[in-house]
């Protein structure tokens, strides 16, 4: 099983959800806690999320914003 959550740099997360890293999704997390979701990856993936947020001890409520920066035919 892939990691759960990948510290990039203090702050910023990779969250691989699905395959080891195929398709990933980012969160940065902000001085005040609150969190910013980069791709939501799959239709599924949000068990994968939930566990990587709350690995680095977030919980899915902190998520205040979700960025989509693409958008393929299967998931945004």
């Amino acid at each position: 099983m892939p990691p759960r959550a990948i510290a990039l740099v203090p702050g910023v997360w990779r969250m691989p959800t699905f395959g080891k890293n195929l398709i990933n999704s980012f969160a940065f997390v902000e001085p005040d806690g609150s969190v910013t979701l980069i791709d939501a990856g799959l239709r599924g993936a949000t068990r994968r999320l939930v566990a990587a947020l709350a690995s680095i001890g977030v919980q899915p409520e902190a998520v205040s914003r979700i960025i989509a920066t693409h958008a393929h035919s299967d998931h945004i």
